[in-house]
């Protein structure tokens, strides 16, 4: 899929091919309507945010993109590990004013996966910590999703503001015949809302 997006993009050069990096908040039900709920204080600290990196196809006023969001950290569970979470999705976009406007009120449709992946883990035996040769998901979740965003361009620059809608479609499909510490594939437990701040270069 990847590699196709890229091939599509590629032959596009010149049309509005943007490259982005964006941090990704993701929020229940309860986070939503919590007034106390601080999202801008939540992205200064960093604290539950993804970050990652996303390419953008825009034509004069749909996009299509592709986007990305990990989150690394250590989970300790008589086990220890180290971990990545990962979220990829596809997605097109309609641009009310055109994808170049200075000010660029959009709305989206798009789809995607969030997988929780053990990347490395230690037993606790004096072994030392035991690398992957590539994450094993042990959680995932596919999805769909709609949202409103609005983006600001100055010349070759432009940042952006988007909330999002998810609606989970089933457990992603791997091999769970691997297991580290008896964990096993499930669903993700995806959050409904995700709030999403960015920037983009215009190549």
């Amino acid at each position: 899929m990847l590699l196709i997006f890229l091939a599509f993009a590629g032959t596009a050069h010149g049309q509005g091919l943007t490259l982005g990096l964006s941090g990704a908040l993701y929020m229940s039900d309860e986070e939503m309507d919590d007034p106390t709920f601080d999202v801008g204080e939540h992205f200064a600290n960093g604290e539950g945010v993804y970050y990652g990196f996303s390419v953008e196809l825009l034509l004069q006023k749909f996009g299509l993109g592709m986007y990305t969001y990990f989150s690394f950290y250590e989970l300790y569970d008589g086990w220890d590990y180290e971990m990545m979470d990962a979220d990829v999705n596809l997605a097109i976009s309609y641009h009310l004013l055109g994808t170049s406007a200075v000010l660029d009120p959009f709305v989206e449709l798009g789809a995607g996966s969030i997988t929780r992946n053990i990347t490395a883990y230690d037993e606790g035996l004096g072994g030392g910590w035991v690398e992957l040769d590539e994450p094993f998901p042990f959680l995932g979740t596919t999805y769909w999703h709609y949202g409103i965003g609005l983006g600001v361009n100055l010349g070759g620059l432009g940042g952006f503001i988007k909330i999002q809608d998810h609606h989970a479609t089933g457990p992603l499909e791997v091999d769970g015949s691997a297991t580290y510490g008896g964990y096993t594939t499930d669903d993700f437990p995806l959050k409904r809302y995700k709030v999403i701040i960015g920037a983009k270069l215009w190549l």
